[in-house]
């Protein structure tokens, strides 16, 4: 094991012929020994060595049976004859190596393979040839946009010969990725659609939809058998012209993709019943750029009961008046990640009940875009300390801080109403907050401080 000590030469040729397993990932290496012989070598990981740009015509000459190959992350631009002469291996990774374009037809050779990762390439096409690959259990692909010349050029240029995902009988895991303005993938995504809803096995599925109505294929849309068994899904849905994940701050891409079913839902119209379907098997959604839903209840209440994280497009927020969250027993805060001026700066009203697992509701930096807030309500959110809780008291290390003891925030708000939070101790941690307040109700909260009322102005204010 030698992965990560920063190697920039390859082991001595001795130590590759005595190994069965070579790890050397995560170094600096620039090339491998020429024509070492490892006729026992099983496994062989390269993977991260970015100063990895050729490697010799012989390399894998003398390495038979060889079963485990990772190139992911280097800068190599092609696959050497020599490889495809590795006829018992059955795990090829070339992850995000963004200098690779073509993957050769003699891939074919490669009958054993059950695993082919070429996430993250820039090939241009599937060749024909993939279809040998009869093996396959996991297939992951990226394809690189190429200038689009029209309807005619895409489909004699193929993205993926017709009928090959059909004949990958075993895969289990398939992700696709494409450029939304590849007319190639618009020309053949229908019917590898079809192909996909052939594959009874299929557990993981990667795909881009640019037409709602291709959901309908699927069993809990339509007749499918595959979507039955999915246990895993990661579904781009609509007209994008662009790819949506550069969008997200790194924080909310990384939430995004850690949950087992996501949805993104870009450039939408209306609520199409597809969407509701999917929703009811989705935990993770984004909405983006929707052209005129209003409320998150649009998309039905009931069909977001498996829903464990939602992220809402900017634009969105931007025009979002009522917010109302029921009975999110896993809910955590109603806001993370980065604040851009304007977000929620149109919001009226919000309403909070029974969300058991709450903890946060305004940071004082959401609070300065609640501008037009009107009505809260917290009810039943037994883990709620304060209405205001800043747990990062480095944000206020580089501020003056005079600024927030002279300003009140909320300056529209004009009813509070707080019932039974029981571990609530303070509203907003001596921020002053709604200058404009009318109605205050406060039942079943038994540890709140007196001193709690002096944190808000109290002109015309009414306690019930």
């Amino acid at each position: 094991m030698c992965g990560g000590l920063g190697l920039t030469e390859p082991l001595e040729v001795t130590q590759w012929q005595s190994s069965t397993e070579i790890y050397l990932m995560e170094n600096q290496l620039t090339e491998l020994p020429e024509n070492p012989r490892c006729l026992a070598l099983l496994v062989l990981f390269l993977n991260r060595n970015c100063k990895l740009i050729t490697i010799t015509p012989s390399s894998f000459d003398y390495t038979p049976a060889l079963k485990i190959l990772n190139l992911s992350q280097t800068r190599i631009k092609s696959l050497l004859e020599s490889l495809f002469r590795l006829t018992c291996l059955k795990r090829l990774f070339l992850t995000h190596c963004d200098l690779l374009m073509v993957l050769p037809p003699q891939i074919e050779e490669l009958q054993q393979l059950e695993v082919l990762d070429l996430q993250g390439t820039m090939i241009m096409d599937l060749p024909k040839e993939v279809v040998k690959l009869t093996k396959l259990t996991c297939l992951g692909l990226t394809f690189c946009q190429c200038i689009n010349h029209g309807p005619k050029y895409a489909k004699v240029n193929a993205l993926i010969p017709q009928g090959t995902i059909s004949t990958l009988t075993q895969l289990e895991e398939l992700s696709i990725e494409v450029s939304p303005e590849d007319e190639r993938w618009r020309s053949i995504v229908e019917a590898v659609v079809d192909n996909v809803c052939g594959l009874t096995r299929l557990d993981t599925l990667n795909l881009y939809f640019p037409r709602v109505e291709l959901l309908r294929k699927f069993i809990w849309l339509g007749t499918s058998e595959v979507s039955s068994s999915l246990s895993h899904f990661k579904f781009i849905v609509g007209d994008d012209d662009e790819r949506i994940i550069i969008h997200l701050p790194k924080d909310l891409e990384f939430e995004l993709e850690r949950w087992d079913r996501s949805l993104k839902y870009v450039n939408g119209m209306g609520v199409p019943i597809d969407i509701k379907k999917l929703l009811q098997h989705t935990t993770a959604f984004f909405l983006d750029r929707h052209l005129d839903v209003t409320k998150l209840s649009d998309f039905g209440i009931e069909n977001m009961k498996q829903l464990k994280c939602c992220i809402i497009g900017e634009r969105f927020l931007r025009s979002l008046e009522y917010l109302y969250i029921r009975c999110m027993k896993s809910l955590r805060c109603i806001y993370n990640g980065p604040l851009h001026r304007g977000c929620l700066s149109h919001l009226k009203s919000l309403s909070l009940v029974k969300c058991h697992q709450l903890t946060v509701i305004f940071t004082p930096g959401l609070l300065d875009n609640l501008e037009s807030l009107e009505e809260l309500e917290v009810l039943d959110c037994p883990l709620v300390l304060s209405l205001v809780r800043c747990e990062d008291t480095s944000i206020y290390e580089n501020i003056d801080t005079s600024i927030y003891e002279s300003t009140y925030f909320l300056p529209k708000l004009k009813k509070i109403s707080l019932v039974s939070l029981p571990e609530l101790i303070s509203i907003s941690e001596d921020l002053h907050i709604a200058p404009n307040l009318g109605a205050i109700k406060i039942a079943d909260c038994s540890n709140i401080k007196n001193r709690s009322t002096n944190e808000i102005c109290r002109n015309h204010l009414t306690r019930t």
